[in-house]
């Protein structure tokens, strides 16, 4: 069967590439022919430019300002390039991405927050009609996979939109309870709640992928998306009361270079700093992700607290690593993992199942 998978695939955003992957490994790895479709809207691929120029930043700076901004300008574009070229390094020899044009036997659309509505730019703002079954592409079957709307949009718009395109589906899952029932509140039927794709993956798959170890010895572990104060401070107490090296992640090139903060580091880079980390602290939906894959002891802070996080904390009974104030105590209590891998595994497997019915109907 060919199989195309459509979800942001192209975004140099570690969940967004690592799920785009799993997803198509896991189709391939049930003998089917996967793939990425190459879909990427220029109001979403201008986010991810080389270099955006910070005109704002720049303007209401100093003159001593500007001057360091200036200064700093080579080195923050070099650096750029390098995480961006580990980005396209990884799609390259990991990934078979192919262009829209191509037919196929069924489309799964997922996983990540492609039903969103768009409002990152003025380029285009509402859902884009391609991530929801649209005729842009040419496929028997229409399922999708874990997709996320983030906060459930409840208006007469959204109801809308939902009642148009997802008639086109052969089947239907999402990854948050409350759009489940919300779309069976509109009159959709048999929506099943699946797991993101990273966890289709077991942790041995995960680790064969990693790169080598990169930070020696213990370390805690921030990759603080939202910047949040709590998760900063967290780190800071646990550095203090436990002696301990706390490495950086960052989404973005830094402005300040150092050994502890990796911002060109590429998807195998994030994944062997998730594994060998000792404790993470983060803000991040994939951040919590992969902590769990790699039984990690973590917490979670973040300001606006999304749904897809708050699933996925109560389906592993985790819900008390989302932290409100930087509370060192709930860090350091022991997670059981064993339990915890219970819960996922019986998650995974009604995941795989979802799967495994949908390529039943096309066989």
């Amino acid at each position: 069967m060919k199989i195309g998978t459509l979800t942001y695939h192209r975004a140099d955003n570690y969940g967004a590439v690592l799920q785009a992957y799993a997803l198509c490994k896991y189709l391939c790895d049930q003998g089917c022919d996967a793939e990425n479709i190459d879909y990427w809207p220029k109001h979403h691929a201008i986010v991810y430019k080389l270099w955006c120029w910070e005109y704002r930043y720049f303007h209401f700076q100093g003159l001593r300002g500007k001057i360091i901004y200036l200064l700093n300008f080579p080195s923050i574009l070099s650096r750029n390039y390098k995480r961006k070229n580990n980005f396209n390094k990884f799609r390259k020899q990991n990934m078979k991405i192919v262009p829209i044009e191509a037919n196929y036997d069924a489309v799964f659309y997922g996983s990540d927050t492609i039903w969103n509505r768009w409002n990152l730019n003025t380029l285009y703002t509402g859902f884009d009609p391609t991530y929801w079954g649209s005729n842009t592409i040419t496929a028997k079957h229409r399922f999708s996979y874990a997709p996320s709307m983030g906060n459930v949009i409840d208006n007469e718009g959204a109801k809308k939109h939902c009642k148009e395109f997802l008639q086109l589906f052969d089947r239907i899952s999402v990854r948050e309870t409350p759009l489940k029932k919300k779309l069976e509140e509109w009159g959709f039927k048999d929506i099943c709640i699946t797991v993101d794709p990273t966890m289709l993956l077991s942790r041995d798959s995960w680790n064969l992928l990693a790169s080598k170890r990169i930070v020696e010895g213990e370390y805690v572990l921030l990759y603080n998306l939202e910047r949040s104060e709590v998760c900063s401070d967290l780190v800071k107490k646990i550095e203090r009361e436990r002696k301990i090296r706390v490495v950086q992640l960052t989404a973005l090139v830094s402005k300040v270079s150092s050994k502890d903060i990796y911002d060109t580091a590429g998807p195998l880079e994030f994944l062997s700093l998730f594994r060998y980390a000792s404790y993470v602290v983060t803000s991040s939906f994939h951040g919590c992700v992969f902590s769990v894959i790699f039984n990690k002891q973590f917490c979670f802070h973040s300001n606006v607290e999304t749904e897809r996080i708050s699933s996925l904390l109560r389906s592993c009974n985790l819900t008390d690593r989302f932290v409100t104030v930087p509370d060192t105590a709930i860090m350091y209590k022991p997670i059981d993992y064993e339990h915890v891998n219970d819960l996922v595994k019986r998650e995974v497997i009604a995941s795989r199942k979802y799967i495994d019915d949908c390529l039943k109907t096309i066989s």
